[in-house]
């Protein structure tokens, strides 16, 4: 499930999609920033570049 809310954020297209998204994981206690760095993880960008992993 929670794979299926992150994948919702990667693959959205448009601010209101991404909102959705957002607000989705957040109802699942995943805060933004973590979201922000598991989507990166899918995508295979980098995270904040503080070069902890």
């Amino acid at each position: 499930m929670l794979t299926d809310l992150v994948m919702e954020l990667v693959t959205a297209t448009d601010p209101k999609d991404r909102e959705e998204a957002y607000r989705n994981l957040e109802n699942a206690c995943i805060d933004r920033q973590a979201a922000d760095e598991m989507a990166a993880e899918f995508t295979g960008k980098e995270g904040d570049g503080d070069g902890r992993r």
